[in-house]
């Protein structure tokens, strides 16, 4: 995908857009967390609070594919692919904590921060189709709402 010169107009507003009352909130527990059972549980937190973001978004990018059987199917490959992909990526990254203590916070830290980037996506997908150049608009693989 070619970027056009004006992406960054609509990509950095986006990305300091993003909701940083989760991450705000996934601190705060984990500064108050006295053990470790507290610690996986404020990572069990922030995965929920990620993995809601991510179903949420979907959602919204499906709609917005509505009538358009190939680019839902697509998605939906896509979507199962990367799943594949964050959870073989997670073990890999915990994989010398098995076994301890720490290794169900660690894997549901990797998870979140995975969730995380790809809301990030799905958030530069659905604002890609807000654009009004209609040759910008061309090149998303998310159209425009119909709700204007």
């Amino acid at each position: 995908m070619v970027f056009n010169k004006f992406a960054g107009f609509f990509i950095v507003p986006l990305l300091l857009s993003a909701p940083f009352h989760a991450k705000a909130s996934a601190d705060t527990c984990f500064e108050r967390a006295k053990n470790q059972a507290q610690l996986t549980a404020c990572a069990s937190s922030a995965l929920q609070m990620t993995d809601d973001e991510l179903n949420s978004l979907y959602k919204k990018i499906k709609e917005r594919l509505q009538g358009d059987v190939q680019a839902k199917k697509s998605l939906l490959a896509a979507q199962r692919k990367w799943l594949e992909f964050r959870d073989a990526e997670c073990e890999f990254q915990t994989n010398r904590t098995q076994g301890a203590s720490t290794n169900a916070m660690n894997m549901n830290n990797c998870l979140a921060d995975l969730n995380s980037d790809r809301n990030i996506q799905f958030r530069t997908y659905l604002a890609c189709g807000d654009q009004t150049d209609e040759q910008a608009l061309i090149e998303c693989a998310v159209p425009r709402s119909t709700r204007q």
